[in-house]
């Protein structure tokens, strides 16, 4: 019996380790979730990326997981898109069990950029004279910016405004 019992035991701890690590990866891997997606919020609001890392320093701080676990998380911030921004978040985990070496947590979320068009913009526009006669015309056309949602690439139309018209058309 006791035989057995040498046996079973240090398997059964092992079991309960093991389980301990997959909750603690899982519960980082939550806290990391959360905090990719309040820092996606962010960046669309359009905070600047030094303030949205530190909004997620301090939320993944508040979350009680120790300040030692995030002195090596890594934030990458991707606003190259014209209409998407996302965050990734990755960390070192220790487990109890050191299975394997390097073993990361991750998370990401991304979000689509709110429509904020600017209110207007000129536009160096040019075009040819007249038929008969010979030049160009140059001038700045107005644009106003549009969005046909909250969620869509701003647009630009034309308001048929011109200013600074210089014509050099003259008959041919």
């Amino acid at each position: 019996m006791s035989f057995f019992l040498a046996l079973v035991v240090p398997g059964m701890v092992l079991c309960i380790l093991a389980a301990i690590d997959l909750i603690r990866a899982g519960g980082l891997r939550d806290s990391l979730q959360h905090a990719a997606d309040l820092g996606v919020r962010e960046v669309v609001r359009g905070l600047p990326e030094a303030t949205t890392q530190a909004r997620i320093r301090a939320n993944l701080q508040d979350a009680g997981l120790g300040a030692e676990a995030w002195d090596e998380l890594s934030i990458v911030i991707d606003t190259s898109g014209e209409e998407t921004a996302s965050v990734g978040l990755e960390v070192p985990f220790t487990g109890f069990l050191p299975l394997r070496s390097g073993t990361r947590v991750s998370a990401q979320a991304s979000a689509r950029f709110f429509c904020a068009p600017p209110a207007t913009r000129w536009v160096p526009v040019s075009e040819a004279c007249p038929e008969g006669e010979a030049g160009m015309i140059a001038y700045d056309a107005e644009e106003a910016g549009y969005c046909a949602s909250p969620t869509a690439a701003p647009t630009w139309r034309a308001t048929g405004t011109r200013q600074n018209v210089v014509s050099t058309c003259s008959a041919s």
